[in-house]
Formats: C-alpha cells, sequence, structure tokens
C-alpha cells in the first residue's frame, strides 16, 4: 500500500538492517539494481553495499533518523531524512549527521530502495 506509514516502517526496518548487518533483511529491501551516491562522492550497487556489511568492513553502532519528509508519486516514494550514525567504515571511525535521500518503489507488495544518496551535514540543518 502506498501511504507515508508504510515507507515510515520500511525505513525503520532498513535502519535495523544496517545497525544489525542482517543481510538476508537487506537483500529484501535494496534492489538488485541499486545506485547509491555515498557522501565521498563514489556511487556504489547492491552488491557493493551489501558486501561491505558482510565483510565486517561497515559497523554501526548507533543510528537514528528524524525530520523525514516524503513525498509519494503513484508507487514511488522519495524519502529525505536527518541520519545521525556512530561506527567504522573499514578503518575509519564516524559519529556525525548525514542529510539522506532515499528512493523507494513497490515491487508486487514490497517496497525497495532503488536510488539514494547521502552527504555529511550539521546537525543544525
Amino acid at each position: 500500500m502506498v501511504n507515508k506509514e508504510a515507507i515510515l516502517e520500511v525505513e525503520h526496518q532498513l535502519l535495523q538492517a544496517l545497525k544489525q548487518r542482517d543481510l538476508t533483511q537487506l537483500d529484501l529491501l535494496l534492489h538488485e539494481d541499486l545506485l547509491f551516491n555515498l557522501p565521498t562522492g563514489h556511487t556504489i550497487t547492491k552488491a557493493q553495499d551489501v558486501e561491505v556489511y558482510r565483510s565486517g568492513k561497515m559497523i554501526i553502532d548507533e543510528i537514528s533518523a528524524s525530520s523525514y519528509q516524503i513525498c509519494l508519486i503513484e508507487d514511488n516514494a522519495v524519502v529525505t531524512a536527518l541520519v545521525k550514525m556512530k561506527g567504522a567504515y573499514f578503518e575509519d571511525h564516524f559519529d556525525g549527521a548525514f542529510k539522506i535521500m532515499r528512493v523507494w518503489r513497490l515491487f508486487k507488495n514490497q517496497w525497495k530502495v532503488i536510488g539514494g544518496s547521502s552527504i555529511a551535514c550539521i546537525e543544525n540543518e
């Protein structure tokens, strides 16, 4: 069903899957052809994203989101949020706020992320 509550629920599921490195849930929520722009400017695929979690090179100790904006367009949802994260990527530790944008699409009653981006930001934004 296309409504904002359904999108908030899959957003919550995605955050939990990222924190818990739940590869089964990530596989379910990320589309095979996903493209995601990292704060570094690099673009990654679903396979690359899942591999960093599988390998333990990405560890999220804390994650929370606020300031959601959701725009529903037919079977698509564009979401922005302020995400606070603490963890490590390879050997680099991070603790900060990121503005994310995700595009979700409904496929046979299952929401999947088809695209997105993340930029580091100042928390007061």
